[in-house]
């Protein structure tokens, strides 16, 4: 991301067929008071537990705390969750920033 004089740019990557690829992230690595978007989450129990916990693919959560150890916590609809470090390297993330295209003047 570059910030040009209150202008903030993101840049992305292309997949071979000419899609935007966005950046993605493990949760663990994700920092604090970062706005996320899910991209992926495990299978089996894991994806069972979180998706009770209305944690799934396409939904937005916030990381307000990184734990010594390893444990993050996320906020999402309020409620905040702690998710330990093995599962947080299991789940899929990319930035949730609001983008707004640029449109041509004239």
């Amino acid at each position: 991301m570059a910030n040009f004089s209150g202008l903030t740019l993101a840049f992305r990557m292309y997949d071979g067929k000419g899609a935007m690829k966005p950046e993605t992230t493990l949760l663990s690595s994700a920092a604090k008071g970062s706005d996320l978007l899910i991209v992926e989450i495990p299978e089996g129990r894991a994806r069972t537990q979180l998706i009770r916990l209305g944690i799934m693919k396409g939904e937005v959560i916030r990381c307000i705390e990184r734990l010594p150890g390893g444990t993050v916590v996320i906020e999402k609809n309020r409620q905040e969750i702690a998710i330990g470090v093995s599962l947080a390297k299991t789940i899929v993330v990319t930035s949730a920033i609001a983008e707004q295209e640029i449109q041509p003047i004239g």
